[in-house]
């Protein structure tokens, strides 16, 4: 079993089960119906223009179509899915960046432009299962340009809530100037993220710093927060604005 870690240091247990070429390929079978489906709506939206005496769609503009039902089909369930088209839904698997961190819109868009690519070249050699087989990450080249890896979707039950008796409004010091609209791009995944961590225990003293402090620069620097002195503090404050914010 191929495992995506947070951190690398010993006692991080912070990790998902990477999804191997089968469980892959079996999404991608079902994507592909699903986009043969759009393909035929096409088609049919085509013969009945013609049989009402509508000009021809050309064959320019139907191939155009069926390239971009390609690319932004898996774009935009990505996006807007938390990484899951139908098939990965239904396979137990989702996008993550190769960090382990949520992957960003770009990283959805990069990875589905090169999807074409690696339909055209399945004959005669299936190019995203051999570089799925054969990378040590089972990345096609799209995951590989994207910076992207899939993992299976099951998430280790958690201890306990963090700071179950806490909340953000009634702590006595804010350190982060937070509000509604500088965390507007953080979702569930992220709140996730941050409760798993924050929950964890039995870690290495020097793991779990080092996988705290990583952690509170990516989003530091993800929300221009300017800095920090105490990572724990800073996910802390940062889980329970999150919370809070849930919460209402």
């Amino acid at each position: 079993m191929t495992t995506l870690v947070l951190e690398t240091p010993e006692g991080v247990d912070l990790s998902r089960e990477i999804a191997g070429p089968g469980s892959r390929s079996a999404a991608s079978i079902l994507d592909v119906l699903v986009i043969s489906v759009a393909y035929l709506m096409l088609f049919l939206m085509a013969f009945l223009a013609k049989q009402q005496g509508i000009s021809g769609i050309p064959l320019g503009f139907m191939q155009g179509a069926g390239i971009l039902i390609i690319i932004a089909y898996p774009a935009v369930c990505g996006i807007f899915f938390d990484g899951r088209t139908l098939g990965k839904f239904l396979m137990g698997l989702r996008v993550v960046g190769d960090g382990g961190y949520p992957a960003g819109p770009l990283q959805h868009v990069l990875r589905s432009i090169f999807w074409p690519i690696e339909l055209v070249l399945w004959i005669p050699l299936p190019l995203g299962l051999i570089l799925i087989g054969i990378t040590n990450r089972h990345q096609r080249l799209g995951d590989l340009i994207a910076g992207t890896v899939v993992v299976r979707d099951g998430r280790p039950a958690l201890e306990r809530e963090p700071f179950p008796s806490q909340s953000w409004s009634k702590l006595t010091r804010h350190s982060l100037d937070l509000s509604a609209s500088r965390v507007a791009d953080l979702d569930r995944r992220d709140y996730d993220l941050l409760r798993s961590l924050l929950s964890r225990r039995g870690m290495d003293y020097t793991a779990n710093r080092r996988l705290y402090v990583r952690t509170a620069k990516h989003y530091n620097e993800r929300l221009g927060l300017g800095g920090f002195q105490d990572a724990r503090i800073f996910l802390q404050e940062l889980f329970l604005f999150l919370r809070e914010r849930q919460s209402h």
